[in-house]
């Protein structure tokens, strides 16, 4: 499961329990940026390996939290 179906639980169970579920804020943002952190190293490892005075900049939700 993933994609679309994890953003929609990222959103549904948080509501359940009256907190706020998006994917930028919130208990959903937390775990969309959880699981949105490891790509992002691996990301980095390749950046440092191939590249190394690149810069990375971060356009994905939830940006702060992956940043």
């Amino acid at each position: 499961m993933g994609l679309y179906a994890m953003r929609e639980l990222d959103e549904k169970i948080p509501l359940k329990h009256g907190v706020v579920g998006q994917e930028t804020c919130g208990a959903g943002g937390i775990a969309y940026g959880m699981r949105s952190i490891g790509g992002v190293f691996e990301i980095l490892d390749y950046m440092e390996r191939c590249s190394p005075d690149a810069w990375m900049l971060n356009y994905s939700n939830p940006a702060a939290i992956v940043a």
